[in-house]
């Protein structure tokens, strides 16, 4: 019984932060800032409506507040559609394509097509911790049907699984398998 309620724990905990991720992708800050970002790119500096660097603060302290809101994250990137990180609480990702950063790049990829993503357990190379990575686009807050603007991209703590684990009785066994039974 204990078993059961603690892997359901963990169930919810993985379901929480899937729709945290998705919930921060669908925040009309972040949708209107991608926006303003891609028309930066495409249109002259007359007719901009926010500059690059009020852009990345506004994004920069939306990523740090999520992050306040939930323990669970080891870090959270913005990515714009072309795949470079503009906002992240983790800085060394600032400026850095997603080509630089292979563990990213499925969970890039499926949210540039509208889905959301989560990986199996991975030691992440840059932190070097075990974590899953999940990601949600960000749609075009004027026709969600266009391609997304970009995406949301997190680190979830592994540890936060490993505490509820630990949390079981020394006599109650449980393993965990990914999707593969491994």
């Amino acid at each position: 019984h204990m078993a059961t309620n603690t892997m359901g724990a963990i169930d919810r905990m993985l379901a929480n932060a899937y729709e945290d991720i998705w919930i921060t992708a669908d925040n009309e800050t972040i949708e209107h800032c991608l926006a303003a970002w891609q028309s930066n790119r495409s249109q002259k500096d007359s007719v901009r409506t926010m500059t690059d660097a009020e852009i990345r603060n506004a994004l920069d302290k939306l990523v740090e507040k999520s992050m306040l809101l939930s323990k669970h994250w080891y870090l959270l990137d913005i990515v714009d559609a072309s795949g470079t990180v503009i906002a992240s609480t983790y800085p060394k990702h600032r400026g850095l394509r997603i080509n630089d950063l292979s563990q990213y790049k499925m969970a890039f990829d499926y949210a540039m097509r509208g889905k959301r993503y989560c990986s199996d357990l991975l030691i992440s190379r840059i932190l070097n911790k075990p974590t899953i990575i999940i990601s949600a686009p960000v749609k075009n807050p004027e026709n969600a049907r266009q391609q997304a603007l970009g995406a949301v991209i997190g680190n979830y703590s592994w540890a936060s699984v490993i505490d509820a684990l630990d949390a079981l009785q020394a006599t109650v066994n449980a393993e965990l398998f990914n999707k593969d039974g491994k």
